[in-house]
């Protein structure tokens, strides 16, 4: 018997799985930062990684299941295309907040405000 390896070390699973872990080790320093400094470019980089880390948490739960072997061809098809939609208009809602509004950080502030006296 001879022992193969289905995937190599460097094929692209294992570049994005790196990419993601970037990405979440990323929010130790952006969080504390966005909200320490509340400046929109910091804003807008951690709207980002926000939307991208949610879009690829619901992007593996929908290819876990909805596979074609059991929805069918055009569920799976249809759920991305949601799913694709979805990461877009958040990552655009968000920007209109940072943009248009106190910003995704002073948001954030004042939603943890609210009850408390002044």
């Amino acid at each position: 018997m001879t022992q193969t390896r289905a995937v190599s070390a460097h094929s692209d699973h294992v570049r994005m799985w790196m990419i993601e872990r970037m990405v979440v080790v990323s929010f130790l320093l952006l969080i504390p930062a966005a909200l320490v400094l509340e400046n929109k470019f910091i804003d807008m980089i951690l709207a980002g990684a926000i939307v991208i880390h949610t879009h690829w948490g619901l992007e593996a739960i929908a290819l876990d299941y909805a596979r074609p072997i059991v929805v069918g061809a055009l569920v799976p098809k249809l759920v991305f295309l949601m799913l694709n939609i979805l990461s877009v208009t958040t990552l655009a809602g968000l920007f209109v907040l940072i943009y248009n509004g106190p910003g995704l950080t002073k948001t954030i502030k004042n939603g943890w405000a609210i009850g408390k006296d002044k």
